[in-house]
Order: structure tokens, then sequence, then C-alpha cells
């Protein structure tokens, strides 16, 4: 009997299966070889739970419950990178003041 099902399902929606698996093994590949950089992982990881139907975080700012509508994650990516630039400008004052020594 599910072999009849599986069938029918390709034979009614074929390209929307397709389409669906093209979209898991694009993010599967996205999420093995750029999750290192903390924006584009946020990213998927985000965009993983909202599409597995996961209840969203409506609370303004975000807290830690994932997944984010998308101006949260915006938000969330935006401090992050504030905190990114902030670390970078006071990493190259210790470095200047380290060099005047």
């Amino acid at each position: 009997m599910s072999i009849f099902i599986n069938w029918l399902k390709w034979k009614i929606a074929g390209k929307e299966l397709e389409e669906l698996h093209r979209w898991r093994c694009k993010t599967d590949e996205y999420w093995r070889w750029l999750a290192e950089f903390y924006p584009i992982a946020l990213t998927l990881e985000n965009l993983r739970e909202e599409v597995a139907g996961r209840p969203l975080n409506i609370c303004y700012p975000p807290g830690d419950a994932r997944p984010w509508s998308a101006d949260n994650l915006r938000y969330q990516l935006r401090k992050h990178d504030e905190i990114a630039k902030l670390a970078a400008r006071v990493g190259a004052a210790a470095q200047s003041q380290e060099n005047s020594k």
C-alpha cells in the first residue's frame, strides 16, 4: 500500500517534491560548509526551526528562544555585527597601546 501512496504522491506533486528535495540538499550543504560563520549558522538554524513549525518567539527584543521572525533575526545579526566591530576596535586599541610601550 505504501508503494502505491508514494507513487501517487510523485504522480500528483512530482515537481514540488523534486524542489523540496533540492531545498533539503542545498540547506544541508550550506549548513555543512558555512555553519562556522555565526551569522550564517544562526540564519540557517532559524530557517530550519521555522520550517519545522516550531513556535516563533514574539518577544522584542528577542531572547534566546528560537526561531525568530525575519525582523527579529535581522536584529540579532545586527547586534552580533556591532559586538564584533566593538571587539575589533578594542583589540586594535590594545594592540596599539602595547606597541607604544
